[in-house]
C-alpha cells in the first residue's frame, strides 16, 4: 500500500492535513457518514462537470447504454454513437424489438461488438421479465448479459441514486491514491468499494459516483501522464500527495504494467464484383468480429498474399454452390468461379487495422465477374435453408445494408470505386 510506512492504519486524521474539520479518509463507523473530502468533491463537481448526453436524463436504460459503450472507448468517440443509438432505440422495448443485425449495424465502427449483443440481449430480458422497467436490484442487474459489479454499481448509483460503489479505472485510481489502497488485488478492490460506498453523502449517490469518474478523467490522470494535484479538490486529504516517496508503488499510484504490442497478422482480402454489386460474407458466430459481415479474406501463409487471395476465391466457389470449373490452383492468376472466369488482380490497396490484441496488415485483391444466371441469387446456403452466409449487395450503400466493421472501410471504399470506374491500378 502507498503510505503504509507513514500511516500504518491507512487512516489520515484532519489535524494531519492542515486542520480540515470533519471525517477524513479512513472513516470509522462511529464517525460522520460523509467525510469532508466527499463534500469537497461534490462541490468541485458542481463547477466542473462536463455536459454529457447520458447525464441529462440518467434513466436505467440510458445509463446501461452509455456504460457499455464507454467500456474501452473514449468519451468523445462514444457521444455521436450514443445519440444516434438513442434516436433509433429510445428505450428497452424498442431495442428488444429490433433484430440483432440491426443493432450491430448501428454499432458499426464502435468496436467490441460483443457489447452490442449483450445490450440487445439485456433489453430482451428486461422486457420479457420486467415489462421494460429495470428494477433497482443488484441481483437482477448482475443477471443481465454484459453487466458486472462495476456496471451494476453505476446503474444503482447514477440511475437510481442508491449508495453503491462503481469502481472503474478512474474511480480506482482516484480513491486508491486518496486512501492508499491497492485496488489491483481482490482484497484491496473490495475494501476500496466498501470505503467508497460508506463515503457517499446522503441523497447524492448519483453526483458522487460521477464526480469520482470526472476527477479521474480530468485531474487525477493515469501514468504516463502526471496527476494535476494543484487543481485537485482532494489534495488536502490525499495520501498520494502526502507520500511522494511511495509514488513508484503500484495500486494507489495507478501504475500500469506495460502491455505487449498487438500481434501482426498479414491478411489478403478479395473484392468480387458483378455489375454494381459486390460479394460479402458473414463471419463465424464465434471469435473476432463474430457474426459480422466482411469482404472475404484469409490470413496469409508462407506462400504469400496472392496465394491467400486465390484460396479465398476457391472457398467462395464452394460456398456459393457454383462448383469450380477448370481448377483454381495456387500460383495461377486466372481460375474459374462456376462458369465465370476469375481474373485475379492486385494488390490494389494496402492498409493496416489494429484491434486490441492484433493488427491486420491487409492486401486487397479484386476480380470482376460477368453477369451469369444464378450468381447474384446465391446465398451460400444449400437449398436456401437458414440465414444467408454470403450476399451480393450494392457497393454504393453497403453500410446501410449489413453491419460491416470499421476494419473493412478501406475495402468498401475501393469496392465502390471498382464498380463505378472500371479497373483501378494494382492489377
Amino acid at each position: 500500500m502507498i503510505g503504509k510506512s507513514a500511516h500504518p492504519t491507512g487512516v489520515l486524521r484532519a489535524n494531519q492535513v492542515g486542520g480540515a474539520e470533519g471525517a477524513v479518509p479512513g472513516s470509522r463507523p462511529d464517525e460522520p457518514a460523509s467525510p469532508a473530502w466527499a463534500l469537497a468533491l461534490l462541490s468541485w463537481f458542481e463547477g466542473h462537470r462536463r455536459d454529457l448526453p447520458w447525464r441529462r436524463d440518467p434513466t436505467p436504460y440510458h445509463v446501461l447504454v452509455s456504460e457499455l459503450m464507454l467500456q474501452q472507448t473514449r468519451v468523445d468517440t462514444v457521444v455521436p454513437y450514443y445519440e444516434r443509438f438513442l434516436r433509433r432505440f429510445p428505450d428497452f422495448a424498442h431495442l428488444a424489438a429490433a433484430s440483432e443485425e440491426e443493432v450491430l449495424r448501428l454499432w458499426t465502427g464502435l468496436g467490441y461488438y460483443s457489447r452490442a449483443r449483450h445490450l440487445w440481449q439485456a433489453a430482451r430480458q428486461v422486457v420479457a421479465r420486467y415489462g421494460g422497467n429495470l428494477p433497482p436490484d443488484r441481483g437482477v442487474l448482475l443477471s443481465l448479459p454484459g453487466v458486472g459489479p462495476y456496471t451494476a454499481g453505476a446503474i444503482l448509483s447514477i440511475a437510481f441514486n442508491r449508495p453503491a460503489a462503481a469502481v472503474d479505472g478512474n474511480t480506482a485510481r482516484v480513491a486508491g491514491r486518496l486512501l492508499a489502497l491497492d485496488a489491483t488485488t481482490a482484497r484491496g478492490h473490495r475494501e476500496l468499494a466498501d470505503r467508497i460506498e460508506a463515503a457517499v453523502p446522503p441523497g447524492r449517490a448519483r453526483d458522487f459516483t460521477q464526480a469520482l469518474m470526472e476527477l479521474g478523467a480530468l485531474v487525477c490522470l493515469p501514468p504516463p501522464q502526471a496527476p494535476d494535484c494543484g487543481r485537485c479538490p482532494l489534495a488536502a486529504w490525499c495520501l498520494w500527495c502526502k507520500s511522494p516517496q511511495d509514488r513508484s508503488s503500484t495500486g494507489a499510484a495507478g501504475a500500469r504494467q506495460p502491455k505487449p504490442g498487438p500481434r501482426v497478422v498479414p491478411r489478403a482480402v478479395l473484392v468480387v464484383a458483378c455489375g454494381n454489386r459486390v460479394l460479402v460474407r458473414r463471419r463465424p458466430s464465434r471469435g473476432l468480429l463474430a457474426g459480422m459481415w466482411e469482404f472475404p479474406g484469409t490470413d496469409v501463409r508462407e506462400d504469400g498474399p496472392r496465394a491467400a487471395a486465390l484460396r479465398t476465391a476457391l472457398d467462395l466457389g464452394i460456398a456459393l454452390g457454383l462448383g469450380i470449373a477448370g481448377g483454381l490452383g495456387v500460383g495461377q492468376n486466372c481460375g474459374h468461379l462456376g462458369s465465370a472466369e476469375v481474373d485475379l488482380q492486385g494488390p490494389a490497396v494496402h492498409y493496416a487495422h489494429t484491434f486490441s490484441h492484433l493488427r491486420w496488415e491487409v492486401d486487397v485483391y479484386w476480380a470482376k465477374l460477368p453477369p451469369a444466371p444464378g450468381i447474384l441469387e446465391s446465398t451460400g446456403m444449400e437449398g436456401g435453408a437458414g440465414p444467408p452466409t454470403v450476399l451480393w449487395l450494392r457497393a454504393a450503400d453497403l453500410a446501410s445494408q449489413v453491419p460491416l466493421p470499421a476494419a473493412f472501410r478501406p475495402v468498401a471504399a475501393f469496392a465502390r470505386s471498382l464498380v463505378e470506374g472500371g479497373a483501378p491500378p494494382g492489377g
